[in-house]
């Protein structure tokens, strides 16, 4: 069975956590007054990633910035909004297709 194969699941848990991952603790902040964009590492996590101005009180690390919005912003949008619920989803029916049922 194509379930047996180790590597398939292995790989679809490590792109389901990165992907989580990319969804709670990254967000792009749009100014309000300003067309520029910034793409922020958080270190507390969230479930928003749009933000309007810079959020006070928490720590965060610019990791990428720009005039007319951050460089690949559509695929960034595609990822937290749909893909990694796709990838969970999935991840979620492997492992419980893998797991040994107890009959009786």
């Amino acid at each position: 069975m194509a379930l047996t194969n180790f590597r398939l699941p292995l790989a679809l848990l490590v792109i389901t956590a990165l992907l989580l991952m990319l969804k709670l603790f990254t967000a792009i902040i749009m100014l309000p007054d300003d067309p520029a964009s910034f793409l922020i590492f958080r270190f507390s996590p969230s479930l928003e990633n749009y933000l309007s101005g810079f959020p006070a009180g928490i720590k965060y690390t610019v990791l990428l910035a720009d005039e007319n919005g951050v460089i690949g912003e559509p695929f960034y949008q595609l990822l937290v909004r749909y893909l990694w619920w796709l990838f969970a989803a999935v991840a979620l029916l492997v492992v419980l297709a893998r797991k040994p049922w107890q009959k009786g």
